[in-house]
Protein backbone atom coordinates (compact mmCIF):
# COMPACT_ATOMS: atom_id res chain seq x y z
CA UNK A 1 0.00 0.00 0.00
CA UNK A 2 1.24 3.44 -0.88
CA UNK A 3 1.22 5.77 2.06
CA UNK A 4 -0.18 9.22 1.59
CA UNK A 5 2.40 11.83 2.35
CA UNK A 6 1.47 15.02 4.09
CA UNK A 7 1.96 18.06 1.88
CA UNK A 8 5.30 19.73 2.37
CA UNK A 9 6.22 23.35 2.22
CA UNK A 10 4.74 26.48 3.70
CA UNK A 11 1.28 27.84 3.29
CA UNK A 12 1.01 31.16 1.53
CA UNK A 13 0.29 32.80 4.88
CA UNK A 14 3.40 31.29 6.48
CA UNK A 15 5.58 32.36 3.56
CA UNK A 16 4.03 35.85 3.45
CA UNK A 17 4.56 36.37 7.18
CA UNK A 18 8.18 35.20 6.85
CA UNK A 19 8.65 37.66 3.96
CA UNK A 20 7.02 40.38 6.07
CA UNK A 21 9.36 39.74 9.02
CA UNK A 22 12.33 39.76 6.66
CA UNK A 23 11.38 43.14 5.12
CA UNK A 24 9.55 45.00 7.90
CA UNK A 25 12.72 46.66 9.20
CA UNK A 26 13.20 48.49 5.89
CA UNK A 27 9.67 49.93 5.80
CA UNK A 28 8.09 52.85 7.59
CA UNK A 29 5.65 51.91 10.34
CA UNK A 30 2.73 53.10 8.20
CA UNK A 31 3.81 51.01 5.21
CA UNK A 32 4.41 47.93 7.38
CA UNK A 33 0.89 48.27 8.76
CA UNK A 34 -0.58 48.66 5.26
CA UNK A 35 1.23 45.56 3.97
CA UNK A 36 0.11 43.38 6.88
CA UNK A 37 -3.46 44.70 6.69
CA UNK A 38 -3.53 44.00 2.95
CA UNK A 39 -2.51 40.40 3.52
CA UNK A 40 -4.96 39.93 6.39
CA UNK A 41 -7.98 41.45 4.64
CA UNK A 42 -7.46 40.71 0.95
CA UNK A 43 -5.15 37.71 0.61
CA UNK A 44 -5.13 35.34 3.60
CA UNK A 45 -8.91 34.71 3.66
CA UNK A 46 -8.76 33.29 0.11
CA UNK A 47 -5.37 31.56 -0.13
CA UNK A 48 -3.65 31.85 3.25
CA UNK A 49 -4.12 28.18 4.16
CA UNK A 50 -3.07 26.81 0.77
CA UNK A 51 0.48 25.68 0.08
CA UNK A 52 2.35 28.50 -1.63
CA UNK A 53 4.06 26.08 -4.02
CA UNK A 54 0.71 24.68 -5.17
CA UNK A 55 -1.07 27.93 -6.00
CA UNK A 56 -1.71 28.67 -9.65
CA UNK A 57 -1.75 31.92 -11.58
CA UNK A 58 -5.52 31.60 -11.96
CA UNK A 59 -6.00 31.25 -8.19
CA UNK A 60 -3.84 34.30 -7.53
CA UNK A 61 -5.65 36.28 -10.21
CA UNK A 62 -8.97 35.44 -8.50
CA UNK A 63 -7.65 37.08 -5.31
CA UNK A 64 -6.80 40.23 -7.26
CA UNK A 65 -10.15 40.15 -9.12
CA UNK A 66 -12.06 40.16 -5.81
CA UNK A 67 -10.38 43.46 -4.93
CA UNK A 68 -11.06 44.86 -8.41
CA UNK A 69 -14.73 43.86 -8.08
CA UNK A 70 -15.01 46.21 -5.09
CA UNK A 71 -13.87 49.03 -7.37
CA UNK A 72 -10.47 49.27 -5.67
CA UNK A 73 -8.28 49.21 -8.76
CA UNK A 74 -5.26 50.85 -7.05
CA UNK A 75 -5.55 48.39 -4.16
CA UNK A 76 -5.72 45.46 -6.60
CA UNK A 77 -2.40 46.60 -8.09
CA UNK A 78 -0.88 46.65 -4.57
CA UNK A 79 -2.27 43.18 -3.79
CA UNK A 80 -0.68 41.79 -6.97
CA UNK A 81 2.63 43.52 -6.19
CA UNK A 82 2.68 42.14 -2.64
CA UNK A 83 1.87 38.60 -3.77
CA UNK A 84 4.64 38.93 -6.36
CA UNK A 85 7.11 40.09 -3.69
CA UNK A 86 6.25 37.09 -1.50
CA UNK A 87 6.93 34.72 -4.39
CA UNK A 88 10.20 36.46 -5.27
CA UNK A 89 11.27 36.03 -1.66
CA UNK A 90 10.14 32.39 -1.67
CA UNK A 91 11.99 31.72 -4.92
CA UNK A 92 15.18 33.43 -3.73
CA UNK A 93 15.14 31.43 -0.49
CA UNK A 94 14.46 28.13 -2.26
CA UNK A 95 10.98 27.68 -0.80
CA UNK A 96 9.13 27.77 -4.14
CA UNK A 97 10.35 26.84 -7.58
CA UNK A 98 8.27 29.28 -9.60
CA UNK A 99 6.40 32.54 -9.34
CA UNK A 100 2.79 32.10 -10.47
CA UNK A 101 1.85 35.74 -9.84
CA UNK A 102 -0.29 37.06 -12.70
CA UNK A 103 1.33 39.72 -14.84
CA UNK A 104 0.30 43.32 -14.40
CA UNK A 105 -1.26 43.24 -17.88
CA UNK A 106 -3.96 40.94 -16.47
CA UNK A 107 -5.20 43.76 -14.23
CA UNK A 108 -7.99 46.12 -15.11
CA UNK A 109 -6.91 49.49 -16.37
CA UNK A 110 -7.56 52.27 -13.92
CA UNK A 111 -9.98 54.86 -15.27
CA UNK A 112 -8.55 58.32 -15.68
CA UNK A 113 -9.04 60.28 -12.51
CA UNK A 114 -11.23 63.35 -12.58
CA UNK A 115 -9.54 66.33 -10.98
CA UNK A 116 -11.42 69.30 -9.62
CA UNK A 117 -10.72 72.79 -10.84
CA UNK A 118 -8.95 75.15 -8.49
CA UNK A 119 -11.09 77.67 -6.65
CA UNK A 120 -11.00 81.14 -8.09
CA UNK A 121 -11.08 84.21 -5.83
CA UNK A 122 -14.74 84.65 -6.86
CA UNK A 123 -15.57 81.08 -5.75
CA UNK A 124 -14.02 81.49 -2.31
CA UNK A 125 -16.88 83.24 -0.44
CA UNK A 126 -19.40 80.57 -1.49
CA UNK A 127 -16.95 77.78 -0.66
CA UNK A 128 -16.26 79.18 2.81
CA UNK A 129 -20.00 79.58 3.43
CA UNK A 130 -20.62 75.96 2.36
CA UNK A 131 -17.71 74.82 4.51
CA UNK A 132 -19.09 76.64 7.58
CA UNK A 133 -22.40 74.82 7.12
CA UNK A 134 -20.75 71.40 6.77
CA UNK A 135 -21.68 69.02 9.63
CA UNK A 136 -18.23 67.59 10.43
CA UNK A 137 -16.30 69.99 12.62
CA UNK A 138 -13.12 67.92 12.28
CA UNK A 139 -13.29 68.10 8.49
CA UNK A 140 -14.08 71.83 8.54
CA UNK A 141 -11.06 72.52 10.72
CA UNK A 142 -8.79 70.23 8.68
CA UNK A 143 -9.73 72.00 5.46
CA UNK A 144 -9.17 75.43 7.02
CA UNK A 145 -5.81 74.24 8.40
CA UNK A 146 -4.85 72.94 4.96
CA UNK A 147 -5.79 76.25 3.38
CA UNK A 148 -3.86 78.27 5.95
CA UNK A 149 -0.69 76.14 5.77
CA UNK A 150 -0.86 75.24 2.06
CA UNK A 151 0.11 71.73 3.14
CA UNK A 152 -0.71 68.54 1.27
CA UNK A 153 -3.83 66.81 2.55
CA UNK A 154 -1.81 63.68 3.41
CA UNK A 155 0.50 65.70 5.65
CA UNK A 156 -2.51 67.17 7.44
CA UNK A 157 -4.14 63.73 7.91
CA UNK A 158 -0.92 62.32 9.40
CA UNK A 159 -0.19 65.36 11.60
CA UNK A 160 0.37 64.78 15.32
CA UNK A 161 0.18 67.30 18.15
CA UNK A 162 3.84 66.67 18.98
CA UNK A 163 4.79 68.24 15.61
CA UNK A 164 3.34 71.61 16.64
CA UNK A 165 5.76 74.06 18.28
CA UNK A 166 3.25 76.35 19.98
CA UNK A 167 5.88 78.77 21.30
CA UNK A 168 7.39 79.31 17.84
CA UNK A 169 3.96 79.10 16.16
CA UNK A 170 5.35 76.51 13.78
CA UNK A 171 4.33 73.10 12.48
CA UNK A 172 7.35 70.83 11.97
CA UNK A 173 6.25 68.34 9.32
CA UNK A 174 8.37 65.16 9.40
CA UNK A 175 10.12 64.37 6.12
CA UNK A 176 8.31 61.02 5.81
CA UNK A 177 4.99 62.92 5.66
CA UNK A 178 6.14 65.07 2.76
CA UNK A 179 6.02 64.17 -0.88
CA UNK A 180 9.58 64.70 -2.03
Amino acid sequence: KAQQQAPTGKTFKELALEFYEHRVGSWSAANAEQVLRCFELDVFPSIGDKLAADLSTVELLQVVRKVEARGSIDKAVKVRQRIHAVYLYGFDTGQVTSNPTPSSSALKIKPKSQHFNALTPNDLPEFLSDLAAYRSEVLRRAIKFTMLTLARSGSVRLAEWSEIDWAAKRWNVPAEHMKL
